[in-house]
Protein backbone atom coordinates (compact mmCIF):
# COMPACT_ATOMS: atom_id res chain seq x y z
CA UNK A 1 0.00 0.00 0.00
CA UNK A 2 1.38 3.24 -0.97
CA UNK A 3 2.36 5.50 1.84
CA UNK A 4 -0.24 8.68 1.89
CA UNK A 5 1.32 12.20 1.32
CA UNK A 6 -0.46 14.08 4.59
CA UNK A 7 1.55 10.84 6.47
CA UNK A 8 4.98 11.83 5.96
CA UNK A 9 4.83 14.47 7.87
CA UNK A 10 3.63 12.26 10.49
CA UNK A 11 6.50 9.95 9.89
CA UNK A 12 8.76 12.75 10.30
CA UNK A 13 7.70 13.47 13.47
CA UNK A 14 7.22 10.34 14.76
CA UNK A 15 11.01 10.51 13.85
CA UNK A 16 11.92 13.24 15.88
CA UNK A 17 11.86 10.83 18.97
CA UNK A 18 14.27 8.87 17.00
CA UNK A 19 16.94 7.10 20.05
CA UNK A 20 20.31 7.90 19.68
CA UNK A 21 23.35 5.34 19.39
CA UNK A 22 25.37 5.41 22.73
CA UNK A 23 28.75 4.21 23.36
CA UNK A 24 30.10 0.94 25.97
CA UNK A 25 31.24 -2.43 25.21
CA UNK A 26 30.42 -4.11 21.99
CA UNK A 27 27.34 -5.68 23.13
CA UNK A 28 25.14 -3.08 24.65
CA UNK A 29 26.05 -0.81 21.60
CA UNK A 30 24.90 -3.55 18.97
CA UNK A 31 21.36 -4.40 21.38
CA UNK A 32 20.87 -0.85 20.86
CA UNK A 33 21.78 -0.41 17.35
CA UNK A 34 18.88 -3.25 16.86
CA UNK A 35 16.48 -1.99 19.08
CA UNK A 36 16.83 1.60 17.00
CA UNK A 37 16.32 -0.50 13.59
CA UNK A 38 13.10 -2.23 14.70
CA UNK A 39 11.30 0.95 16.27
CA UNK A 40 12.20 2.67 12.91
CA UNK A 41 10.22 -0.21 11.13
CA UNK A 42 7.58 0.15 13.12
CA UNK A 43 7.19 3.78 13.03
CA UNK A 44 6.75 3.00 9.20
CA UNK A 45 4.18 0.09 9.45
CA UNK A 46 2.09 2.16 11.71
CA UNK A 47 2.26 4.91 8.54
CA UNK A 48 2.19 2.69 5.95
CA UNK A 49 -1.02 1.04 7.10
CA UNK A 50 -3.02 4.33 8.43
CA UNK A 51 -2.49 3.81 12.59
CA UNK A 52 -0.48 6.35 13.21
CA UNK A 53 -3.43 8.34 14.50
CA UNK A 54 -4.08 5.28 16.87
CA UNK A 55 -0.76 5.10 17.96
CA UNK A 56 -0.50 9.64 18.59
CA UNK A 57 -4.20 9.13 20.61
CA UNK A 58 -2.99 6.65 22.77
CA UNK A 59 0.00 8.85 23.25
CA UNK A 60 -1.85 11.68 24.37
CA UNK A 61 -3.46 9.72 26.75
CA UNK A 62 0.22 10.11 28.74
CA UNK A 63 2.03 6.77 26.98
CA UNK A 64 5.32 7.47 26.24
CA UNK A 65 6.15 7.19 22.54
CA UNK A 66 9.31 5.47 22.66
CA UNK A 67 8.34 2.81 25.69
CA UNK A 68 4.92 2.37 23.11
CA UNK A 69 7.28 1.44 19.97
CA UNK A 70 9.21 -0.77 22.34
CA UNK A 71 6.17 -2.93 23.06
CA UNK A 72 4.74 -2.56 19.69
CA UNK A 73 8.06 -4.04 18.58
CA UNK A 74 7.45 -7.13 20.66
CA UNK A 75 4.39 -8.17 18.95
CA UNK A 76 6.63 -8.74 15.85
CA UNK A 77 8.81 -11.97 17.69
CA UNK A 78 8.70 -14.92 14.83
CA UNK A 79 7.92 -18.45 16.91
CA UNK A 80 4.27 -19.87 18.23
CA UNK A 81 5.32 -21.89 21.15
CA UNK A 82 8.42 -20.74 22.17
CA UNK A 83 9.68 -20.61 26.06
CA UNK A 84 9.07 -17.28 27.80
CA UNK A 85 13.12 -17.21 28.69
CA UNK A 86 13.52 -17.47 24.91
CA UNK A 87 11.80 -14.37 24.12
CA UNK A 88 14.72 -12.30 25.86
CA UNK A 89 16.85 -14.53 24.36
CA UNK A 90 19.06 -16.21 27.29
CA UNK A 91 17.89 -18.10 30.23
CA UNK A 92 17.03 -17.14 34.09
CA UNK A 93 20.93 -16.91 35.41
CA UNK A 94 22.33 -15.63 32.19
CA UNK A 95 19.55 -12.74 31.97
CA UNK A 96 20.75 -11.59 35.44
CA UNK A 97 24.40 -11.94 34.05
CA UNK A 98 23.18 -9.11 31.42
CA UNK A 99 21.78 -7.30 34.02
CA UNK A 100 25.13 -7.12 35.99
CA UNK A 101 26.82 -5.99 32.29
CA UNK A 102 24.30 -3.29 32.09
CA UNK A 103 24.73 -1.71 35.22
CA UNK A 104 28.20 -1.77 34.73
CA UNK A 105 28.00 -0.01 31.59
CA UNK A 106 25.61 2.64 33.21
CA UNK A 107 28.64 3.33 35.04
CA UNK A 108 31.15 3.88 32.29
CA UNK A 109 29.04 5.70 31.01
CA UNK A 110 29.18 7.94 33.73
CA UNK A 111 32.19 8.10 34.00
CA UNK A 112 32.65 8.90 30.22
CA UNK A 113 30.41 11.60 30.66
CA UNK A 114 31.26 12.90 33.92
CA UNK A 115 32.85 16.20 33.00
CA UNK A 116 30.44 16.47 29.86
CA UNK A 117 33.29 15.03 27.22
CA UNK A 118 31.56 12.22 25.72
CA UNK A 119 28.36 14.23 24.81
CA UNK A 120 30.71 16.84 23.11
CA UNK A 121 32.48 14.28 21.10
CA UNK A 122 29.14 12.45 20.66
CA UNK A 123 27.14 15.69 19.29
CA UNK A 124 28.58 16.32 16.12
CA UNK A 125 27.34 12.83 14.78
CA UNK A 126 23.88 13.86 16.03
CA UNK A 127 23.22 17.89 15.54
CA UNK A 128 21.26 17.11 12.23
CA UNK A 129 18.57 14.73 13.86
CA UNK A 130 18.27 16.04 17.76
CA UNK A 131 18.37 19.53 18.96
CA UNK A 132 21.37 19.85 21.31
CA UNK A 133 19.11 20.31 24.49
CA UNK A 134 17.54 17.08 23.22
CA UNK A 135 20.47 14.85 22.68
CA UNK A 136 22.47 16.03 25.82
CA UNK A 137 19.06 14.93 27.66
CA UNK A 138 19.36 11.67 26.14
CA UNK A 139 23.05 10.84 26.84
CA UNK A 140 22.32 12.03 30.29
CA UNK A 141 19.30 9.67 30.98
CA UNK A 142 20.79 6.68 29.44
CA UNK A 143 22.63 5.54 32.48
CA UNK A 144 19.15 5.45 34.36
CA UNK A 145 17.33 3.74 31.48
CA UNK A 146 20.14 0.94 32.03
CA UNK A 147 19.64 0.28 35.81
CA UNK A 148 16.04 0.23 35.06
CA UNK A 149 15.70 -2.02 32.79
CA UNK A 150 18.35 -4.54 34.56
CA UNK A 151 16.45 -4.12 37.46
CA UNK A 152 13.62 -5.17 35.29
CA UNK A 153 15.54 -8.17 34.12
CA UNK A 154 16.18 -9.22 37.51
CA UNK A 155 12.60 -8.63 38.39
CA UNK A 156 11.57 -11.21 35.77
CA UNK A 157 14.67 -13.95 36.01
CA UNK A 158 12.97 -14.57 39.67
CA UNK A 159 9.17 -14.45 38.72
CA UNK A 160 7.73 -17.44 39.45
CA UNK A 161 4.85 -16.85 36.96
CA UNK A 162 6.89 -16.89 34.16
CA UNK A 163 9.40 -19.22 34.75
CA UNK A 164 7.72 -22.41 33.78
CA UNK A 165 5.48 -21.65 31.24
CA UNK A 166 5.90 -22.23 27.66
CA UNK A 167 3.98 -19.29 26.25
CA UNK A 168 2.99 -18.24 22.85
CA UNK A 169 5.44 -14.86 22.15
CA UNK A 170 2.21 -13.06 20.82
CA UNK A 171 -0.01 -13.75 24.03
CA UNK A 172 3.23 -12.47 25.94
CA UNK A 173 4.21 -9.01 23.90
CA UNK A 174 0.53 -8.16 23.59
CA UNK A 175 -0.36 -8.71 27.44
CA UNK A 176 2.68 -6.07 28.32
CA UNK A 177 1.40 -3.67 25.45
CA UNK A 178 -2.61 -4.04 26.62
CA UNK A 179 -1.30 -3.32 30.39
CA UNK A 180 0.81 -0.39 29.43
CA UNK A 181 -2.13 0.99 27.62
CA UNK A 182 -4.60 0.53 29.93
CA UNK A 183 -2.23 1.33 33.14
CA UNK A 184 -1.30 5.01 31.11
CA UNK A 185 -4.92 5.78 29.38
CA UNK A 186 -7.42 4.33 32.24
CA UNK A 187 -8.75 2.53 29.55
CA UNK A 188 -8.49 -0.80 27.26
CA UNK A 189 -8.45 1.50 24.23
CA UNK A 190 -9.08 -1.46 22.20
CA UNK A 191 -9.85 0.31 19.02
CA UNK A 192 -6.47 2.01 18.82
CA UNK A 193 -4.50 -0.99 20.01
CA UNK A 194 -5.94 -3.31 17.51
CA UNK A 195 -5.44 -0.71 14.82
CA UNK A 196 -1.63 -0.63 16.28
CA UNK A 197 -1.13 -4.39 16.45
CA UNK A 198 -2.61 -4.76 12.74
CA UNK A 199 0.02 -2.49 11.51
CA UNK A 200 3.15 -3.84 13.70
CA UNK A 201 1.99 -7.37 12.63
CA UNK A 202 0.94 -6.47 8.91
CA UNK A 203 -2.05 -8.21 9.46
CA UNK A 204 -4.60 -5.16 8.18
CA UNK A 205 -5.60 -6.96 5.07
CA UNK A 206 -6.57 -10.42 5.16
CA UNK A 207 -7.36 -11.03 8.92
CA UNK A 208 -7.17 -7.86 10.93
CA UNK A 209 -7.07 -8.22 14.30
CA UNK A 210 -10.57 -6.53 14.95
CA UNK A 211 -11.56 -4.75 18.37
CA UNK A 212 -13.85 -7.18 19.63
CA UNK A 213 -11.45 -9.56 19.60
CA UNK A 214 -9.08 -8.04 21.42
CA UNK A 215 -11.77 -7.61 24.11
CA UNK A 216 -12.25 -11.44 24.08
CA UNK A 217 -8.69 -11.75 24.17
CA UNK A 218 -8.38 -9.82 27.02
CA UNK A 219 -11.07 -11.26 28.94
CA UNK A 220 -9.80 -14.74 28.60
CA UNK A 221 -5.91 -13.52 29.37
CA UNK A 222 -6.34 -11.17 32.26
CA UNK A 223 -4.24 -13.30 34.64
CA UNK A 224 -1.49 -13.15 32.51
CA UNK A 225 -1.96 -9.10 31.54
CA UNK A 226 -1.75 -8.50 35.50
CA UNK A 227 1.29 -10.84 35.95
CA UNK A 228 3.14 -9.63 32.96
CA UNK A 229 1.99 -6.05 33.82
CA UNK A 230 3.11 -6.10 37.05
CA UNK A 231 6.71 -7.58 36.10
CA UNK A 232 7.62 -5.73 32.90
CA UNK A 233 4.95 -2.90 31.89
CA UNK A 234 4.70 -1.50 35.12
CA UNK A 235 8.41 -0.90 35.16
CA UNK A 236 7.48 2.33 33.21
CA UNK A 237 6.24 3.79 36.15
CA UNK A 238 10.12 4.95 37.68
Amino acid sequence: MAVRKHNKKKLSRMRRNRLPLQTGNNGCLQQMRNLRVDLDEVKQRLVDYGADAAFDTVVSGSCDPTHLLVLLAGLTSDGSSLNAWELFGFPPRQLRSVARRMRQCAKDIEVLDRNKMLRLMLWPKFSGKLSMEQFFDRVASLPTLMRESADTMDDVSRNSQIAPRALNPFNIALAQLVAYVQRYTGKPNDDHVSAMVNAACKRSFGRPYTADALKVWRNGHSDLIRDLGEALSLRFDR
